[in-house]
């Protein structure tokens, strides 16, 4: 993941959660299928390398957090 900054793209099939630093060299993102993101209760751009979701299931809510190398 190459890009900067942190965002949150929606399409009609997924979306996309992404957290990139100042420079075209580091980033990391999550791809979220339509169903999953709907439970999308929050997200936090930690750094360049760490993202968390926050999600709303059925029966409990979900923490997810994705690290880069």
């Amino acid at each position: 993941m190459c890009w900067t900054g942190a965002d949150k793209l929606i399409s009609e099939d997924v979306t996309f959660v992404y957290s990139g630093g100042d420079k075209h060299k580091r980033g990391v993102g999550i791809l979220l299928s339509k169903e999953v993101s709907a439970g999308i209760m929050s997200w936090e751009s930690v750094s360049d390398r760490i993202i968390t979701v926050r999600l709303k299931t059925r029966f409990m809510n979900v923490s997810v957090t994705v690290r880069g190398k």
